[in-house]
């Protein structure tokens, strides 16, 4: 095991992320204090004043250098006419996997932007999150059986999250299939003005259908 020189936190080093600085390799719990230690190693491995939050938090200027100074100013031009817009990013888990890796610094980086974003993770037992498995399964075409029984479990965890999470945003984003079905005439958020989900979103809500 080993401390993030970041945060503090136990990690383990089979699964952290790591960085190799001066020959030696330091432990991450995420690649947000990651990517905060190969900012200023120094900062993280020396006892300095604690930083502001503002300096925590990547801004857009940040991404210059890999993207140009052109595509930043037009982020920047584009982000404007979105200034104050009510943000929610919606999908099934706060850790692990592609999407709630993009959804950390994304959100952070749209509120730097004046874009007012939050996250919300669907909430659910076991049962529900292997059914949503068995679905994914489905559409990489795996035959599956879903019974009356597991229908009225999703049906229900979806009511329950929807009630739960007040989605009285202007634009709502829905990252992955679970929260899909909140999408409905019994539910606030099929009220939005806006509604955007991904393309496998779509296919599970078409899966879902045929049924």
């Amino acid at each position: 095991m080993a401390r993030d020189p970041v945060c503090g936190m136990i990690v383990d080093e089979d699964k952290g992320w790591t960085s190799l600085h001066e020959g030696q390799t330091y432990y991450f719990c995420s690649g947000f204090c990651k990517n905060l230690f190969e900012r200023d190693p120094k900062r993280h491995l020396t006892d300095v004043p604690s930083m502001s939050l503002a300096e925590y938090l990547v801004s857009i200027e940040d991404y210059e250098q890999y993207v140009g100074p052109e595509t930043v100013e037009r982020i920047i031009k584009k982000a404007k006419r979105l200034r104050n817009t009510h943000v929610a990013h919606i999908n099934a888990t706060y850790y692990g996997g592609g999407v709630a890796e993009l959804l950390g610094p994304l959100t952070l980086l749209m509120n730097t932007l004046g874009i007012k974003t939050g996250w919300r993770a669907i909430q659910g037992p076991p049962d529900f999150f292997s059914i949503t498995k068995k679905i994914y399964n489905a559409l990489q075409g795996a035959e599956i059986n879903i019974t009356e029984r597991k229908l009225h479990l999703l049906q229900y965890v979806i009511a329950e999250n929807a009630l739960r999470n007040h989605l009285d945003h202007d634009l709502v984003v829905i990252q992955d299939p679970q929260p899909l079905l909140m999408i409905n005439p019994t539910t606030k958020l099929a009220k939005l003005r806006a509604i955007l989900w991904s393309d496998i979103s779509r296919l599970v809500l078409h899966v879902i259908c045929r049924r």
